[in-house]
């Protein structure tokens, strides 16, 4: 069932909370998703790209457990992203984001040994080139996919 009146979500500290519902959290309306300090969880919404098509801002901190995003990547309309003490994520895949204009300020997880990003303005792929501004977010992983 979805939750059409749900704009905002916010999970913090639920050392639980291992993984999303099987069909994936369906919130067509959902603007923001904040998730903090879930130690335990495993895996984003199932199908988030599809299920959660108004979603602006994604910020994921301190989710020790949480290695991938999902099949799918994120939804089209991400324009915030925030990805702080990720300890675990080692891929990160970046496709058909037309509003996401630059990486997180604070950089990318210490982590992460695969980054793609494809799809996206021309203004952020030309930013995470050789000399572009966000280089130095990204100069740590070793395999680098832009374009």
């Amino acid at each position: 069932m979805p939750l059409l009146s749900l704009h905002y979500l916010s999970i913090r500290k639920c050392n639980n909370f291992i993984s999303f519902p099987g069909q994936g959290l369906r919130a067509p309306n959902l603007m923001k998703l904040h998730l903090k300090n879930l130690t335990a969880l495993e895996g984003l919404p199932k199908h988030m790209h599809s299920l959660l098509p108004s979603l602006t801002e994604l910020t994921l901190e301190n989710c020790a457990k949480l290695r991938s995003f999902p099949e799918g990547g994120l939804p089209s309309s991400i324009q915030i992203l925030g990805l702080e003490h990720l300890s675990s994520l080692s891929e990160l895949k970046i496709f058909g984001c037309p509003e996401l204009q630059s990486l997180p300020e604070e950089g990318l997880p210490s982590s992460l040994q695969y980054l793609a990003i494809s799809g996206c303005p021309k203004t952020l792929m030309k930013r995470c080139q050789e000399n572009g501004g966000d280089r130095h977010k990204i100069s740590h992983i070793p395999w680098i996919v832009i374009g």
